[in-house]
């Protein structure tokens, strides 16, 4: 998110593993739901918004042709 942000690209990171990073995170959310355990989906909710904002930023960058 560092450096997707203000540079405006993510040249440099794999759209692959932007999907299987925030794929994940979502996945130990339901599991902490499951569980009742709100530190593990408070945890993982932060991780899993930022992931997915420059997941949004990769396709950005790859619609705008980068």
């Amino acid at each position: 998110m560092r450096k997707a942000w203000p540079r405006g690209s993510t040249d440099d990171l794999p759209l692959t593993m932007l999907v299987v990073l925030t794929s994940g995170l979502v996945c130990w959310i339901g599991y902490g739901l499951l569980k009742g355990d709100w530190v593990i989906v408070a945890a993982n909710s932060v991780g899993a918004a930022l992931s997915a904002s420059v997941l949004a930023f990769k396709f950005r960058d790859l619609r705008a042709g980068n």
